[in-house]
């Protein structure tokens, strides 16, 4: 998990969440400019307030704003060797992807790790 807040915002984060994996921050955004992460845009996107409304009937709700609030996520899946199996670059405040799809990636890397393994086992 990488954010762009202060290193006491992803404290908080992993506390309030209770994260059980990395969580670190780059609040000089460098990460945000080699994944090509974009800024909210000066004209706002209607599609913002359909998903604002929908977080809101949901029961989700914006608290205090930690980081660079004009800054937009993503979701990338990054293995070990570099290789960048999962990409979403958010086009709009609330734009996230399905869920579950980078949970496929991250569950088929899982597997095909644990074949690998399986015949590296088997071959000893």
């Amino acid at each position: 998990m990488l954010g762009n807040g202060q290193p006491v915002h992803a404290q908080w984060f992993i506390e309030d969440f209770q994260f059980t994996t990395p969580v670190v921050t780059d609040p000089d955004l460098r990460s945000h400019s080699i994944t090509g992460a974009k800024r909210v845009s000066k004209i706002p996107d209607p599609r913002m307030f359909v998903a604002a409304a929908r977080a809101f009937v949901q029961g989700n709700r914006q608290t205090k704003t930690m980081g660079h609030a004009g800054m937009l996520g993503g979701v990338f899946v990054i293995t070990p060797d570099g290789e960048m199996p999962f990409s979403y670059i958010s086009q709009y405040a609330g734009d996230h992807p399905d869920p579950e799809a980078p949970v496929r990636i991250l569950e088929g890397l899982a597997n095909r790790g644990a074949s690998a393994t399986r015949q590296v086992n088997k071959s000893l």
